[in-house]
Formats: C-alpha cells, structure tokens, sequence
C-alpha cells in the first residue's frame, strides 16, 4: 500500500492479505503428509505472516505510523486500556502464530 493514510477497511483489507499469503505458503510448500507439515521452515514462515498481519491491523488501529515492530508488551499494554477480549484474542495469537 501507499504510504497514504488507510481507512480502516483499507487495513483490514491489508491484513487478509497477509493471511491469504500465510495460507498459501502452506498450502503451496508445506509439504503436508498425514495430516501435519513436515517442513517447519514454512510453517513458521506462515506464522509469521500471519502474525505480521495482525500487527499491520492493530498499529492502524492505534495510529502507528512508526516502521519496524515493537515490542510485544506495548501492544499488550495498549490493548489492556482498549479492551479485554482483545487483550485475551492478542495473547492467543502471539502464543499461536509468533512463539
């Protein structure tokens, strides 16, 4: 995208673009075999992808406009002013598509 300023279905929009692309770096080079992805370089390329997207989403909701990734505690702290299930959703995703 532009460096213009994102509505916000303009960033939501963004942010499944990351994850159709985590979805197809598995699909096309996951080497999936019995159920589970053999080759883990790609599965944690996709979780990546997928986690950079939620980072893209939420630094537009906050009104980042700074490059490069903070650190996870600021997204927690901001998250806990806004809203708890939010907080609890953010957690889950780091823990899932980061660690």
């Amino acid at each position: 995208m532009a460096k213009q300023e994102l509505s916000a279905r303009e960033a939501v929009t963004e942010a499944k673009c990351y994850l159709n692309n985590a979805k197809e770096i598995l699909r096309e080079k996951g080497a999936k075999t019995e159920g589970y992805y053999r080759d883990s370089k790609y599965v944690k390329m996709a979780g990546d992808t997928a986690y950079s997207g939620v980072l893209f989403v939420l630094d537009h909701y906050f009104g980042e406009k700074a490059k490069g990734r903070k650190d996870v505690d600021w997204y927690r702290i901001n998250l806990s002013k806004e809203d708890r299930k939010m907080l609890d959703s953010f957690t889950a995703v780091y823990e899932q598509l980061h660690l």
